[in-house]
């Protein structure tokens, strides 16, 4: 007896088996290998299930598979027993749809349209995307040299403080930190910042110039490990202590490569995205009317 999973389940897999398009290529990633051999499309005609009378062969599955998130694809793989049970199960719950007409209802009909003009703008855009010129090597560096401060590293710092009401709140506490208690024991004890408090005063990771003037001040110039005079903010009086510290840099062009790439082909992909729309609003008529919206 097969297994059954739930409706809205067999539902998602559906549309994940025969309603998806073919799963766009990345940008670099290789298009698909030359035509099989003769002995792997006898193999892709093998018929692995029949459904009230319709064949369905293995070269079916590869087919729906390769065209499945790669996350996907793999766990499929992992279960092919399964995953072919759920391959029939989706069909028998197509040809029950069909058989109670559903493909012609209203409703479905407007969902059809819809999917078919997302589907083809799509196809339309991936067109251009693979028609746009690769990125070379040349290229990346030139973009790179000419915005080095586009990568440019902020200098950023580890703090741990202590949020006091008042000076001489901040002065005790800065005495008893001094006189050997632990700064993360008077933080849990005495200050008033909530979120820091129940982490021993550990405030995390900054930048510069994220915080108020006096407080990165001393957070970018304090010595590692030193704790500070009190520093007074509109949230009361701190009292500061910089764990760890970076100065700022400019990454190295190996480092962000990818990260160039990814900055060229889209801005190329989005030059063809425009130039095809101006080409169709030049080449068509179109007129808009905004002030029917209201």
């Amino acid at each position: 007896m097969p297994s059954h999973f739930c409706l809205k389940a067999a539902a998602c897999l559906f549309l994940a088996l025969f309603a998806g398009p073919p799963r766009a290529l990345a940008a670099g990633e290789a298009g698909p290998p030359p035509g099989p051999s003769r002995s792997a499309r006898r193999n892709s005609e093998a018929v692995v299930a029949e459904v009230n009378g319709r064949k369905m062969t293995l070269g079916m599955m590869k087919e729906r598979l390769g065209s499945l998130p790669p996350e996907v694809g793999v766990a499929a793989l992992d279960n092919g027993k399964e995953f072919l049970e759920r391959f029939v199960q989706t069909e028998l719950l197509y040809q029950e749809a069909l058989s109670r007409k559903l493909d012609i209802s209203p409703g479905v009909q407007s969902k059809i349209l819809q999917a078919r003009r997302r589907v083809m703008i799509e196809a339309l855009v991936d067109g251009l995307n693979v028609r746009v010129a690769r990125v070379s090597e040349e290229d990346m560096r030139r973009y790179f040299e000419k915005n080095r401060g586009r990568f440019e590293q902020k200098a950023i710092a580890r703090i741990g403080h202590l949020v006091l009401r008042t000076k001489n709140e901040a002065q005790r506490a800065l005495a008893e930190i001094r006189g050997g208690v632990s700064f993360e024991e008077v933080a849990r004890k005495r200050s008033v910042f909530e979120e820091s408090r129940k982490r021993g005063g550990a405030l995390g990771v900054i930048r510069r110039g994220e915080l108020t003037d006096g407080i990165d001040k001393v957070a970018f110039t304090l010595p590692v490990g030193v704790m500070s005079a009190p520093v007074k903010s509109p949230a009361g009086w701190h009292l500061i202590r910089v764990l760890e510290r970076r100065e700022k840099s400019v990454a190295k062009f190996e480092e962000v490569r990818g990260e160039v790439r990814k900055i060229l082909t889209d801005s190329r992909r989005q030059k063809a995205f425009n130039a095809l729309l101006d080409k169709l609003y030049r080449e068509g008529r179109t007129v808009i009317y905004p002030d029917r919206l209201r």
